[in-house]
């Protein structure tokens, strides 16, 4: 799991998936790494442990006695961070304390379970210095046959509305109510500590983020960009905002001032109109955007600086020799980044200005870390019809590009190399993409032919309904969704608005359960649905003819904690943005349908076992979460396909053991390259030989 500087909620103990009402110790298959004499492993609800309903899923993990462990590896950027985790003591057992530590650097003292009943446990803070890999282990530390039960692990970054939450805040279940008034703010808000409204109905804070004089004349308004397009930066201390004059502005998160920098009346400099700013996923002072409705070189800039900014990808030679005309590379405003910052989904155009004539030349992927073209697709193969957008799926391994009012092109997931696609939808709708639970890549799309907002795996095509859009006979509403919580797999924002009965009278004066919300949505069958705030408007503000920019448009924050939605409070005015935040718990412990992740769609991971030594030969160990086959080298660095010595896979592809023979019997290292079976994920092991 790669964790950023906001956070992250870690693979529970779902895998390997045990038979109903048993457990396992040390078992195989689990991104966890499972230790001690006495006891450590996983249990699923009704085993002969008697523990209570687990809070995540369908298992806990276990721990007993004084040496049982459980630990994983983790990538961190620098910060302060903590570990929770729910926990129960087994019936008729003593209370044995858990230790958490952070590469064996204890966290703070042992957490002590209160009850049989699982309850949520939070260590003291941890500095990290340094970006890298750190192993997180949780422990018991009473000797005896004494179990305790932990499930939902979680490392986060310290989420400052932990602490301006009562501990007994929970969101409410999405429903029928009333939406009661509430004055709008005339001023932004200054300060987390002092909310600018709390929602009178759900509990939240609201904060006024933007205004129109940030900008000054001649904009009206000053407003976050789209759902699909992530406003915060890494760890939630900066967020971007563009002005109706086409500028961008970057405000501190906490505070929400303007921060002056070197542009124009105190903009970003040499951002204007859309040119797709994207955070950099781990370094919260790095963005990364193009010129003005795309160009043809990608850019590096330092926000902090605003100096000195640096290219990062010069198409103009290889876009031109494919596509002599093309003269813009971007998603046309609505794409986004892989998950990790490395693969990006292009279209390659132009436009004449003369003639306000679009054409497309082609779709292409890119590998920012090598700044390599993975693959181009051209547009005499899809009728050379102009796309609505494209964008790469959060795990980087489908572009996918959307065509409006051409339904034998609609929704594509295109393969990076553009070898295969799978037809999602047959048009362009309201959506994002998402993570799944199991790290799976959604599409999560207003359907309309369908009558439901649903969720489509992009790998199988599968798909399920979460919501549906017309909550009765003539009524119907609109939504955007933000699937931009990549540290919150398995999570989508959804903002409602434009409802209407008896077939297009504006608004419903029957107030259903989606209307003029802000929703949290778990991504599952049967998942949970939280309301998070009322929208505050009942009709949007018109620029001209086009109400755009009065749409909510709501987009969410990498960990979950910040939400941004535009809304003018019905004044018939502009749409400012106001920022709604959340304490890290709302994500954890829930009790929608369970759902036993695909371990063929998760990300392949790997956790070495025993390594043993004998004079010149060696032995060693290692599973994988999926099935995968694993290969051994000698060179650091080599890849999968140029290695040619293969280890021995068990019948399931998890288990992968090696005996090898050396000329010498000191130390040696060795290097492991394995590739999933499914995906074609491949990852990388160093096996230090003793």
């Amino acid at each position: 799991m790669v964790t950023s500087a906001s956070a992250a909620g870690l693979e529970g103990f779902e895998a390997p998936v045990l038979p109903a009402a048993t457990h396992t110790y040390k078992p195989v298959g689990s991104s966890w790494a499972f230790a001690g004499v006495t006891g450590s492993g996983i249990q699923r609800n009704g085993s002969a442990f008697t523990a209570g309903t687990a809070p995540e899923g369908q298992q806990t993990a276990f721990l007993k006695s004084a040496d049982a462990r459980v630990s994983r590896t983790v990538t961190l950027t620098p910060g302060v961070y903590r570990v929770s985790f729910m926990a129960a003591r087994r019936a008729g057992n003593a209370v044995n304390p858990v230790q958490v530590w952070l590469d064996d650097r204890p966290v703070g003292g042992p957490l002590s379970p209160p009850s049989t009943a699982f309850t949520r446990l939070v260590s003291a803070n941890v500095t990290v210095p340094a970006a890298g890999s750190y192993t997180l282990k949780l422990g018991t530390t009473f000797a005896g046959n004494h179990a305790t039960f932990i499930d939902a692990v979680s490392i986060d970054t310290i989420n400052p509305f932990d602490s301006l939450y009562t501990s007994t805040f929970s969101l409410k279940p999405l429903g029928k109510e009333a939406q009661p008034a509430v004055a709008k703010p005339q001023a932004k808000a200054t300060s987390l500590a002092a909310p600018s409204y709390v929602d009178p109905v759900f509990g939240t804070r609201v904060y006024r983020a933007t205004i129109a004089s940030d900008r000054g004349s001649p904009s009206r308004y000053v407003r976050h960009d789209y759902s699909r397009r992530q406003a915060f930066n890494a760890d939630n201390t900066r967020y971007l905002a563009h002005s109706e004059d086409s500028f961008w502005l970057l405000y501190d998160a906490n505070t929400f001032k303007v921060l002056p920098r070197k542009g124009t009346g105190g903009a970003l400099r040499d951002m204007a109109g859309q040119c797709e700013p994207i955070w950099h996923p781990t370094d919260p002072s790095r963005l990364w955007y193009t010129g003005r409705e795309g160009g043809l070189v990608w850019y590096e800039k330092n926000v902090e600086t605003d100096a000195d900014d640096k290219v990062i990808g010069d198409f103009r030679a290889r876009i031109k020799a494919r596509w002599p005309g093309a003269t813009q590379v971007w998603t046309k405003g609505e794409g986004t980044s892989s998950a990790d910052g490395r693969y990006f989904a292009f279209m390659a155009s132009h436009y004449d200005e003369a003639t306000q004539v679009k054409t497309i030349h082609g779709l292409f992927t890119w590998d920012r870390e090598t700044d390599t073209i993975l693959g181009m697709l051209d547009a005499s193969q899809f009728g050379n019809a102009y796309p609505d957008h494209i964008s790469m799926s959060p795990s980087g391994k489908y572009a996918v590009p959307s065509w409006d009012n051409r339904p034998e092109l609609g929704t594509r997931a295109y393969v990076r190399d553009f070898s295969s696609h799978r037809k999602l939808l047959d048009k362009s709708e309201h959506s994002d993409l998402a993570f799944g639970p199991a790290g799976q890549d959604y599409y999560v799309v207003t359907d309309y032919s369908s009558k439901q907002i649903r969720a489509i795996d992009l790998a199988t095509g599968g798909s399920f309904d979460i919501m549906s859009l017309y909550p009765r006979v003539g009524s119907a509403y609109a939504a955007h969704i933000s699937g931009q919580a990549f540290g919150r797999p398995g999570w989508a924002l959804i903002s409602t608005y434009d409802d209407y009965r008896d077939y297009g009278v504006r608004p419903d004066t029957t107030l259903e359960a989606p209307y003029r919300k802000l929703m949290l949505v778990e991504l599952k069958p049967g998942g949970k649905q939280y309301a998070v705030a009322h929208t505050r408007v009942v009709d949007r503000w018109q620029l001209g003819t086009d109400g755009y920019f009065g749409e909510h448009q709501a987009t969410i924050s990498r960990d979950g904690s910040r939400i941004l939605f535009a809304t003018n409070f019905n004044d018939q005015g502009p749409a400012s943005s106001y920022m709604v935040g959340l304490p890290s718990w709302v994500f954890i412990g829930s009790t929608g349908t369970p759902e036993v992740p695909d371990p063929g769609s998760a990300p392949l991971a790997l956790t070495l076992g025993t390594v043993t030594r004998s004079g010149y030969a060696a032995s060693f160990s290692l599973t994988s979460n999926v099935a995968a086959k694993c290969r051994m080298g000698t060179q650091a660095g080599t890849p999968y396909g140029a290695m040619y010595d293969n280890l021995t896979a068990s019948s399931d592809g998890r288990l992968h053991t090696k005996t090898t023979s050396f000329g010498t019997p000191g130390a040696q290292t060795v290097y492991i390259a394995c590739r999933a079976d499914g995906a074609g994920d491949e990852k990388s092991l160093v096996v230090a030989i003793p």
